[in-house]
């Protein structure tokens, strides 16, 4: 009895640190466009983002992105991807942005 009470704690303790380390694998978040360090998204309504994670989002006629201090990707809503890289910006034709990605 003894033994199986240590495997379910040890199993507990297993399942507990895969679950916060996937939460902070999620940590990004849309900022202020305070600081040309965070991703910027250029559209008729910028956003800005900062931190490692990803996010499902929707947003309308993005035309171009200025990485900052950040790599990833996003997604299309059509299906396609742009990758960025550090300090490097991006122009293409509008489309609607449906997941953003920072490494």
């Amino acid at each position: 009895m003894r033994k199986v009470s240590r495997t379910f704690l040890a199993a507990g303790v297993a399942a507990a640190l895969v679950l916060s380390s996937a939460a902070a694998a999620n940590a990004i978040n849309r900022v202020d466009c305070s600081s040309y360090e965070y991703l910027w998204l250029q559209s008729g309504q910028t956003t800005c983002w900062a931190n490692a994670g990803y996010v499902d989002v929707y947003l309308a006629d993005v035309q171009g992105l200025s990485a900052g201090n950040n790599a990833g990707y996003i997604k299309f809503s059509s299906g396609g991807w742009q990758t960025f890289y550090h300090w490097r910006t991006a122009a293409f034709p509008r489309q609607a942005v449906g997941l953003v990605a920072i490494y």
